[in-house]
């Protein structure tokens, strides 16, 4: 304990004497903080790139980078996480949480994308605005990918039970693709519950 505190003893001469040292020009970009920006952007500016009916209830939408802004490719994310959208309804501005329902070894790269798979709401605010006002080339804000709802080999098991219902299969067929794809070492055994059997969410699939 004594030899660590000795090290503290010369901190702040040792400090002052770095300082005076050190050249009078600012530093540049730290690439550390341009990577870390680049995987956890507090903004993602997007664009419709397809649109895919999947039920008669439920649509996919494809998200791409916008070519008009700064970043050309998405920032990663783990399946299950989701995106929340900004979206001007009427004048007014809202925020929105939707699960990605694509693979993050799709995002990958200058091709990158990813998909979100909607369930119409007819009383809904924002889900008939999607349906009546989105088409190929419309630009969507978003935030980077969020939330907790992943696998963690530090704290879950190798075998995934997924209980899910409706659109809710979303973030479970994001990790369904990245364990085909080989990048997700995990099992999954998913449970999934549809009123309507015409209206089962990647029945195929």
């Amino acid at each position: 304990h004594i030899r660590d505190l000795l090290a503290f003893k010369r901190l702040v001469p040792r400090r002052k004497k770095r300082i005076a040292r050190a050249p009078a020009q600012p530093l540049g970009p730290d690439p550390v903080n341009q990577l870390a920006r680049r995987l956890h952007p507090d903004r993602q500016h997007l664009m419709i790139a397809e649109i895919r009916d999947e039920t008669r209830t439920t649509r996919t939408f494809k998200l791409v980078a916008d070519r008009n802004s700064d970043a050309d490719q998405l920032a990663y994310f783990r399946a299950g996480q989701y995106l929340s959208l900004k979206v001007a309804v009427d004048g007014v501005r809202i925020t929105r949480p939707y699960s990605i329902s694509s693979a993050p070894f799709e995002a990958l790269g200058t091709g990158g994308f990813y998909e979100i798979t909607v369930r119409r709401e007819q009383d809904g605010f924002l889900t008939p605005h999607m349906w009546d006002s989105w088409a190929v080339g419309t630009q969507i804000e978003s935030s980077g990918p969020c939330g907790f709802f992943h696998y963690e080999p530090l704290r879950d098991a190798g075998q995934i039970v997924g209980l899910a219902g409706g659109s809710g299969v979303t973030p479970f067929r994001s990790m369904a693709r990245e364990i085909a794809h080989g990048e997700l070492d995990a099992a999954l055994l998913l449970i999934y519950g549809s009123s309507d059997e015409d209206d089962v969410v990647f029945y195929d699939e």
